[in-house]
Order: C-alpha cells, then sequence, then structure tokens
C-alpha cells in the first residue's frame, strides 16, 4: 500500500514538474521568437511583479472556484445520482463536469469583479491560484458534506 502511493506522489510531481517545464519553455520560445526580453522562470511563476492586491485577486479566483467545484460536485451528486447513466466514475466524472464549469464561470466572474474594482490588470501567480483552489476545495469538501449530512 505505502509503495503505491508513494508512486501516485511520484507521478504527480513528475507530472506538474513537466507541466511547468513545458509551459516555461514555450513561453521562452514565443519571447524569443518575437524579440522580446527574455524573463526567468521565477518571473513567468509568478507572472511579473508580484503585489499584494495581484495575490489576493489570484486567491478569490482559486478559492471561489475551488469551493463552489467541490461544493456543486458534493450537491450535484447528491441530487442527480439517480439520473445519470454510468457506473460510478461515469457519474464521478459528469458531477465533476458540472461543478468545474460553475466553479470556473464564477470563480472567473468573481475575480474580474475583484480585479476591476482593485484596479489590477496583471495576470494572476500561477501558484497562487494553485493555493486558493487547494484551499477552496477543501472548504467546499466539508460544507458539502456538512450541507448533505454525508461523508
Amino acid at each position: 500500500m505505502k509503495v503505491t502511493i508513494y508512486k501516485f506522489i511520484i507521478f504527480n510531481i513528475i507530472l506538474i514538474s513537466f507541466a511547468f517545464w513545458s509551459a516555461y519553455q514555450i513561453q521562452k520560445y514565443v519571447t524569443n521568437k518575437h524579440n522580446k526580453k527574455q524573463r526567468g522562470f521565477i518571473y513567468w511563476f509568478n507572472q511579473g511583479t508580484i503585489t499584494p492586491k495581484g495575490i489576493f485577486v489570484s486567491l478569490i479566483f482559486g478559492t471561489v472556484f475551488g469551493f463552489l467545484d467541490n461544493f456543486f460536485m458534493w450537491m450535484g451528486l447528491d441530487k442527480m445520482m439517480k439520473f445519470i447513466p454510468g457506473g460510478i466514475l461515469t457519474k464521478g466524472a459528469w458531477g465533476n463536469t458540472y461543478s468545474d464549469f460553475i466553479g470556473a464561470t464564477i470563480g472567473a466572474s468573481i475575480a474580474s469583479i475583484a480585479s476591476n474594482l482593485l484596479d489590477i490588470d496583471s495576470s494572476p501567480p500561477i501558484w497562487a491560484n494553485a493555493l486558493g483552489i487547494t484551499m477552496g476545495c477543501i472548504i467546499g469538501m466539508y460544507v458539502g458534506g456538512i450541507v448533505t449530512g454525508k461523508n
């Protein structure tokens, strides 16, 4: 059992590292192609200069997205399970699709509102979105359990 979870964790670390590396390499290629100033990995990872407002908006998007994603997956599956065809994994995938749609549209809308109200026009730091989504997912999972009384 322990070996399986360690392999799973290592696989995810490799997958995430490859995604970051690939995205940064493409950014370098495109920057070079357009004769723009080359920036380092940290600059790319932060999507420019870090500001408290920028981090706040990123955390707002991520937290709202993550919360709604897990909360509506919980609620959607609880209310729609009997109407979705297929096995448990298919039902879970449909529930995830539904909740991703809700989370992404409402989360992006709220982040847009916050960005406009705080007068921010920069791209959010990648890590802040990921942190916010993780926090929101955990909160949404617990709230979904409390609301439905299920685990």
